[in-house]
């Protein structure tokens, strides 16, 4: 029996599906399968009611799982990091899409030289989808937009404010907001972000009345689409992923849009605490140093 085959099978309880397990601890569909199969095999009962179409736990199933929840809980305490300022083991770091091309990429080469023991695994998703596996444990930290809301034995620490900042491109020259987001093409910032929803409502309660050409979670791409004229788009602004183009204007939108929080969330409970910080703190110089030098 292994630590990795009963926290696919809390993946499956919890899901209800082997697929969607499969995509929470990143192996196959047949995979999953296989260790149940395996697991069945070692504990010597039927897991689950093989007369359903879906994964559903038999009463033995049940109580396996919930054993399995407490065997994890305390494997992982086992295993906790000691407060040696060089750290050993493993982090597990949840990242918005955004973030990936500069503040991870630059936190980690930091984090490789300072601590050369400490593993991190670095799993992309969306804010929703990495609070979540914050709660489960699946993840240690997560580096995410602010949630709207924040629940209980969680912990939020800020690490950057974006603004939030209309890029038209440089041969355009139209000066008027409204005009820009009413006339030309729209290039949205994904609405499954939370930021993407927020951008959304400010413009449902501005009335203003855009016209959609894409929808894209990449703020890389969603530059090079507005430097080569194909639209305008409204995105959070940090030059820690966005370098400067001449071949885009940057127009500054009402205060009443608000800002991107960019932070981390873990568990309040979490025993990794010590590692937690030091990468928290290595992305906040990383965010520090690039509004530095705009």
């Amino acid at each position: 029996m292994s630590v990795r085959k009963l926290r696919t099978l809390i993946e499956v309880a919890a899901t209800g599906s082997f697929s969607a397990a499969a995509d929470r601890v990143f192996i196959t569909h047949a995979a999953v399968s296989q260790q149940m199969k395996s697991l069945e095999l070692e504990f010597g009962v039927e897991i689950f009611d093989r007369s359903s179409r879906r994964p559903v736990l038999t009463s033995q199933g049940r109580m396996i799982t919930e054993r399995a929840h407490r065997l994890i809980q305390d494997y992982d305490t086992l295993t906790q990091m000691d407060n040696d300022p060089g750290f050993n083991g493993e982090i597990n770091l949840g990242a918005v899409r955004t973030t990936l091309s500069a503040v991870i990429p630059q936190t980690l080469a930091r984090m490789a030289k300072t601590c050369p023991n400490l593993n991190i695994h670095v799993v992309p998703g969306l804010t929703m989808q990495l609070v979540e596996q914050v709660e489960r444990g699946m993840i240690d930290l997560a580096l995410i937009s602010r949630p709207r809301v924040l629940k209980s034995g969680l912990n939020w620490r800020v690490i950057a404010r974006e603004k939030l900042t209309l890029l038209a491109p440089s041969s355009e020259t139209l000066q008027d907001i409204n005009e820009l987001l009413t006339t030309k093409p729209f290039i949205r910032f994904s609405r499954q972000a939370i930021i993407g929803g927020d951008i959304e409502s400010w413009l449902h309660s501005k009335s203003i009345r855009v016209q959609d050409r894409m929808e894209l979670e990449n703020i890389e791409a969603i530059c090079t689409m507005v430097e080569l004229g194909l639209g305008v788009s409204i995105v959070p602004f940090n030059p820690a992923y966005m370098k400067k183009s001449s071949d885009i204007r940057y127009l500054e939108l009402d205060a009443d849009i608000g800002v991107r929080e960019l932070g981390t969330i873990c568990r309040e409970d979490g025993i990794k605490q010590t590692a937690i910080l030091a990468l928290e703190q290595e992305m906040k110089n990383v965010c520090c140093r690039s509004f530095s030098r705009q």
